[in-house]
């Protein structure tokens, strides 16, 4: 959605891949700028991308949805308008998925970049390769309240367990609560190399998220959704709660 600013070098990122046999499909939420004329000419150039537009205005999560409704590969790469990939992760990612039948989701680490896309931080969980149990990963984000998978554009998951989509009652984690419904069939895997960087720049959805403190609602409810992990975990709902809001209170202080 309104996205013409970073729109190409992102769409760029994706078709100069090393990996070539995909499909890129672009869904335009009723953009109001020049989003739709650079995937129409981009369109013309490459027809693997495949791009549609919403008759109506449907929200980030939602739109992801549509996306979906749409991909007919056996795996699933969501990507972002303003985000960018490295030249060979749908290789490595696709590897990985390929080679081990265990795995349900990889991701990878990520440069977090600037509005000019100059590299700020990498953000890296493990110092190397590593696979976890899909239950375990899903219990250590709920731990640490925070997505140390990865935002959209650093995972890949298999399409047979995509379920019903991203949750659209949330605001700011329905990628993490989605990477929880994968994990739940499966192991994850973790590749230590850079293959995306996230872009944060003032109009993405992150800083809009964080200075609402819509991560806090969500964090309850991803509480109560996985309240079974939880409890197995010996947490109680009270103290879950409490450290939902000691974590929105040093949210607050750094905003």
């Amino acid at each position: 959605y309104n996205g013409e600013a970073f729109l190409e070098a992102a769409i760029e990122s994706a078709l100069s891949q090393s990996f070539k046999d995909f499909e890129l499909i672009v869904v335009d939420d009723c953009s109001t700028d020049g989003s739709w004329a650079i995937i129409e000419r981009m369109r013309q150039r490459d027809p693997r991308i495949k791009s549609f537009t919403n008759e109506t205005n449907q929200g980030l999560f939602a739109n992801y949805n549509r996306c979906l409704s749409r991909a007919e590969g056996r795996y699933i790469k969501p990507f972002a308008q303003d985000d960018i990939l490295a030249q060979d992760c749908l290789k490595r990612m696709f590897d990985v998925l390929e080679h081990d039948p265990s795995v349900v989701l990889v991701s990878s680490a990520r440069n977090i970049t600037d509005a000019d896309g100059t590299i700020v931080e990498t953000k890296c969980t493990f110092p190397g390769d590593r696979k976890v149990r899909g239950e375990d990963v899903i219990l250590y984000n709920l731990i640490v309240l925070s997505n140390w998978v990865g935002e959209p554009s650093t995972v890949m998951f298999r399409a047979q367990f995509s379920g019903t989509g991203f949750d659209t009652t949330g605001f700011h984690l329905g990628d993490i609560d989605m990477w929880f419904n994968v994990l739940k069939n499966g192991v994850y895997y973790f590749i230590a190399e850079p293959l995306a960087s996230f872009r944060r720049h003032c109009d993405n959805a992150t800083n809009s998220n964080l200075s609402g403190l819509l991560f806090a609602l969500d964090a309850v409810y991803l509480g109560k959704k996985y309240r079974q992990i939880l409890e197995a975990f010996c947490e109680s709902e009270e103290h879950y709660l409490l450290r939902v809001a000691e974590y929105a209170a040093m949210q607050v202080d750094h905003l």
